[in-house]
């Protein structure tokens, strides 16, 4: 099953200042920068929690770093996570770097990223040459090289909302820039709208991230143009406290023990269902969308979520132009130019002749290359490979990787399935959609399913709008008709 890692969230949040938001046709605006932040900068700590338990801080740095003789201008972000995953205690420091020049434009020089999750280490060098950014990706004995694409970001763009606020805003205003996101090493646009300001004690600001679908998440900033606080799904927050308050933590707690929903009747084996409609009411149910496999319709009159789910009622959903292409990138997480992921590949796919063909047999070579077992930390490509294990996380890691070798846009798939009758619960899952002919379809590589039963209820797909993988904490469901492979219900 899927485990859950809030802590992607609080990265983009803080390291991007807010998570990559949708494409749009305005351009984003660079604002000057401030010249405080040039000759003084600032340190804002945050304390990171889940539901009601500190489980971790934060902090962010902006401003002049003074090194060799030289100054230069820098955005630094320290991340600091401990939870639980059953007994065992779960660690995670990650610390990200960009330096600029210190004179106009302040072009982007170059940043690091690292982090450390038990035994794995992964880091990140990003170089500028000859007006081209690359970055130098290291993963165990691993090293590659990528070109980042897009319009070099500067320390202008860094600091665009800090300067956009302290402006002074009204309801309504919106604001779009740009930011370099070490983790996918792209350059995107973020997108912020006002929704209300608070003029006492001392002047703040609510605004809604817009991301793709439409969807939101709520911030708050001061008048300075300071992060205060977010919170997303009812479970996960961030606040600014002071340092020692942030660094202050509590006994660790486990996610997984509080991201499951659960079900009014029994429904037997999850891979006999072949199409299902239920309601749904809980944290996050406003959020869930329409996608490949799934028909989605909520009330909010009645705050319930209608979902349609399996390939006889949801429609189709045919790809588009932009989705391809990012389905098809390679990043820091997928070696698809690596020589043994290629020949893999290669391999698995001339044992088809249709492109339904090719990708069944890479389906079924992932179901049977990696033992299904449950891993703490995560896996990368190579270390699947080398060690052939794996939960529903690797298997669908795995299966995108090779799929883009072999020329399939695929992304991973996170969202909620049906456990067992015992529990009557729907648990974490993440399976795959893969292009074929032009539409998306939804795969399942843990099970070896070309057609993803009914049992399954997507949450998002990574990569692809807001995460909302803590969505339906807790959310209760209500079947309203089942249709089994071989009877109807």
């Amino acid at each position: 099953m899927l485990r859950l890692r809030p802590l992607l969230i609080l990265v983009l949040l803080l390291a991007c200042g807010l998570p990559q938001a949708r494409a749009a046709e305005e351009r984003p605006r660079r604002l000057a920068v401030p010249a405080d932040l040039v000759s003084r900068g600032t340190d804002t700590w945050y304390g990171i929690y889940f539901g009601s338990t500190k489980v971790g801080w934060a902090l962010k740095q902006l401003g002049p770093l003074r090194k060799g003789g030289e100054t230069f201008l820098r955005s630094r972000y320290l991340l600091h996570m401990r939870t639980r995953s059953g007994k065992k205690l779960k660690t995670t420091h990650i610390e990200r770097r960009k330096i600029y020049d210190l004179a106009a434009p302040h072009a982007l020089r170059g940043a690091s990223s690292t982090t450390r999750r038990g035994d794995f280490v992964k880091r990140v060098v990003v170089s500028r040459r000859g007006g081209r950014l690359s970055a130098e990706i290291q993963e165990a004995e691993d090293r590659r090289r990528l070109v980042i694409e897009g319009v070099h970001p500067t320390f202008a763009d860094e600091t665009t909302p800090t300067a956009w606020f302290r402006a002074g805003r009204r309801v309504g205003d919106s604001l779009r820039y740009r930011t370099l996101d070490l983790s996918k090493l792209r350059v995107g646009a973020n997108e912020l709208r006002i929704t209300g300001v608070n003029a006492a004690p001392a002047r703040s600001y609510a605004a809604d991230l817009l991301t793709a679908g439409g969807d939101k998440d709520r911030v708050r900033y001061d008048a300075r143009g300071i992060m205060q606080s977010t919170k997303m799904m009812g479970l996960l927050e961030i606040r600014r406290e002071p340092r020692e308050q942030a660094q202050r933590l509590d006994a660790a707690v486990d996610p997984s023990e509080h991201g499951d929903a659960t079900i009014n009747r029994r429904l037997g084996k999850a891979e006999d269902i072949r199409n299902m409609i239920v309601r749904v009411r809980g944290q996050g149910a406003e959020s869930i969308r329409s996608a490949p496999g799934q028909a989605a319709s909520y009330d909010a009159r009645t705050q319930t979520l209608t979902l349609r789910i399996g390939p006889d009622v949801a429609p189709p959903v045919r790809a588009t132009q932009a989705e391809m292409r990012l389905a098809l990138a390679e990043d820091a997480t997928y070696p698809i130019r690596h020589r043994v992921v290629q020949a893999l590949a290669k391999e698995m796919a001339a044992k088809g002749r249709t492109p339904r063909e090719k990708v069944q047999a890479l389906v079924e070579f992932v179901q049977e290359f990696v033992i299904d077992s449950h891993t703490v930390d995560p896996l990368t490509v190579l270390d699947i490979l080398a060690d052939q294990r794996g939960d529903c996380n690797e298997h669908a890691l795995l299966f995108t990787t090779l799929a883009r070798a072999a020329g399939f846009p695929a992304r991973e798939v996170y969202g909620l399935i049906y456990k067992n009758d015992q529990k009557r619960l729907f648990g974490r899952h993440v399976w795959n959609e893969v292009v074929i002919d032009g539409v998306w379809v939804p795969v399942d590589t843990l099970w070896g399913e070309m057609t993803v039963s009914g049992a399954h209820v997507r949450l998002g797909a990574k990569d692809i709008g807001p995460d909302l993988r803590l969505a339906l904490a807790g959310a209760r469901m209500e079947v309203v008709s089942l249709q089994r492979a071989d009877a109807d219900d």
